[in-house]
């Protein structure tokens, strides 16, 4: 029996005892010999009352902290299954941020991505109702689609700008660009760290004509695609290139015999425009819209084979 019941049964008992004591007492008050035992029957009573008294508080305090005891443990359940709900969730997400972090750029689903040689390039752009074909052409993807991860769909687009189809002999891969950095492929979202766009604005028209340049420097300045010795790759050196050609002399056309050896061809893609540079010993020239300029450095440390150096350093 604990401490509570025990204070209930002699509760219970005092209750039951205190009418007996006052009729005793009304018994005795008859008699004046009796007064002394009546006196210590009241003393009796009054010492039982306030014990009594004191047992209820007890009883009642002891109530209080049962209840707040109660309170408690209900919280520290709560609290519990909030901690162990939010553990979960922490769980789940570190194991999809280990999922979405891993780079996928080796995985078996985009080993294409390292192919160099293919039949054709297709562009599909303005929502399928244009294409334009890049035929022969040997560019690696992974030169712009590089550090795969998986990612999250881009908020208020049903498709992309545009499609990207890298065919060669029967076998073709189409990726949906979105965003610069996001595409879809076989309608899995993924990442990228480079610019997926590199290759729309190498070879799609601007949309409108008042965005055109026909300032070379400019031109050659905004590629994303060059091609040497017959590979295209993405680079951002041909801002170097420009600054560097920038600084040669315009030239009449020099006669052959001052040309000396040609050396490399070069050609930049800028929104489907090609500037060609021709590299020789002496002289380069820059062949657009069928003109071709020719262009003689003004300093000895400055030679034409200085736009390969660029090119191919580091």
């Amino acid at each position: 029996m604990n401490k509570n019941e025990n204070i209930s049964t002699v509760l219970s008992a005092l209750n039951r005892l205190i009418p007996v004591f006052l009729i005793l007492l009304l018994f005795c008050s008859c008699s004046q010999n009796d007064s002394a035992e009546i006196q210590h029957l009241k003393v009796s009573v009054d010492e039982y009352t306030n014990r009594f008294k004191l047992m209820e508080q007890e009883m009642n305090t002891l109530k209080e902290k049962k209840n707040k005891l109660d309170t408690e443990n209900s919280n520290l359940i709560s609290d519990n299954y909030h901690l162990q709900s939010k553990n979960s969730n922490l769980e789940r997400s570190l194991e999809r941020s280990k999922e979405y972090s891993r780079n996928l750029i080796d995985d078996p689903l985009f080993q294409w991505v390292h192919i160099s040689d293919w039949n054709n390039i297709k562009i599909q752009y303005d929502y399928g109702k244009s294409e334009i074909e890049i035929p022969s052409v040997k560019l690696a993807p992974y030169t712009f689609i590089d550090s795969i991860t998986k990612g999250w769909g881009p908020e208020a687009m049903d498709e992309g700008v545009c499609n990207y189809e890298f065919i060669q002999n029967d076998i073709s891969y189409v990726i949906e660009i979105f965003q610069e950095h996001v595409f879809k492929y076989q309608d899995v979202f993924y990442y990228c760290d480079n610019n997926l766009f590199d290759l729309y604005e190498s070879f799609i028209p601007v949309s409108f004509n008042w965005l055109k340049t026909d300032n070379i420097f400019n031109l050659i300045y905004h590629s994303k695609i060059i091609n040497m010795r017959n590979s295209y790759f993405i680079t951002d050196k041909t801002k170097s290139i420009a600054v560097y050609i920038a600084s040669f002399q315009v030239v009449v056309s020099p006669p052959k015999s001052n040309v000396g050896k040609q050396n490399d061809i070069i050609k930049c893609y800028n929104h489907g425009e090609a500037i060609t540079i021709s590299i020789y010993d002496n002289y380069l020239s820059i062949l657009y819209k069928n003109v071709t300029t020719w262009y003689k450095g003004t300093e000895e440390d400055r030679p034409p084979s200085g736009v390969t150096d660029i090119i191919t350093a580091g």
